[in-house]
């Protein structure tokens, strides 16, 4: 169902040298550069702690870059030739970045230590961060593949069980009705499914068993108006304009910055692990 997905990965890149070391005599200072968000700055320090304890004579700062437009920021740092060395990337620039110059290839540094195995990174997520001539530019941090977040604690409420390994868009599609709560005048309190209808990551799930696919066998052209994944792509369309089980694109059930499904506003939502450190963070009510 999600072999579509593999290229929804998160990627450290290396990107220099070290600066020149400031500490004690041989010791090296390296600068790592992270999204801003909390959850990635604890995350990138959590990282940082376990290196400098393996390695005592390296330091890393961690750097989180905030705001929109984190690799804009990253380009114009090379521009500036202020770029931290390891720097935090999604894999879909990684062919920007190497036509740019802004990358290093890995491969002399993999290949002069005997303790790095390639063998243990997937071989399709491993190219996502592969040139042409099989240069390494990226190696992922993790397997981006879309699951189902569910409220153990709403399903509960509506009398439902957790779902089943190999269930049915028929299953899928009863439990989001019974866990869609509206109050007397019809006004919906509580919706069964909400997703990022603009993130070709959580449309996949719904194109690919029906058939159809993003992009051609080829990657020379797109299918997404091909039968198949319109039949896909309305099955998703449907849980909002049909059934009226899904939360509408912006229609907010939440105030403003709080995500629906950590405020226990919505039942069901696609996303990949990297949100997990957010909603751990967040949704302390519900069993989730």
């Amino acid at each position: 169902m999600f072999k579509s997905l593999c290229i929804v990965s998160l990627a450290l890149f290396l990107v220099g040298c070290a600066a020149e070391p400031k500490d004690a005599p041989g010791a090296v200072r390296l600068r790592f550069s992270v999204l801003g968000s909390k959850q990635e700055a604890d995350l990138g320090g959590s990282l940082v702690r376990k290196l400098e304890k393996a390695h005592p004579g390296i330091k890393v700062s961690v750097e989180p870059i905030a705001g929109m437009g984190y690799d804009t920021k990253l380009v114009m740092q090379s521009a500036a030739s202020t770029l931290p060395d390891v720097v935090w990337l999604c894999d879909t620039l990684v062919p920007t970045f190497i036509e740019y110059r802004i990358v290093k290839d890995l491969r002399e540094f993999i290949e002069a230590d005997p303790s790095f195995d390639l063998s243990d990174i997937y071989p399709k997520m491993l190219k996502t961060g592969m040139s042409a001539d099989g240069g390494i530019y990226m190696l992922p941090r993790d397997l981006g593949t879309v699951v189902m977040f569910y409220n153990r604690t709403l399903f509960r409420r509506a009398g439902l069980l957790d779902p089943k390994p190999d269930w049915t868009y028929d299953e899928f599609l009863r439990m989001a009705k019974k866990l869609t709560v509206r109050d007397r005048d019809g006004r919906v309190l509580q919706y069964g499914f909400m997703a990022d209808y603009t993130w070709w990551a959580t449309n996949v799930p719904w194109i690919a068993p029906a058939g159809g696919n993003i992009i051609s066998a080829d990657g020379k052209r797109s299918t997404l108006s091909s039968p198949e994944s319109l039949r896909g792509l309305h099955d998703l369309i449907d849980l909002v304009t049909v059934h009226g089980v899904a939360l509408p694109p912006n229609r907010p059930i939440t105030i403003p910055g709080v995500d629906p499904f950590a405020a226990g506003k919505v039942a069901m939502c696609p996303q990949v692990c990297p949100q997990i450190p957010s909603f751990r963070a967040t949704p302390k009510q519900f069993d989730w």
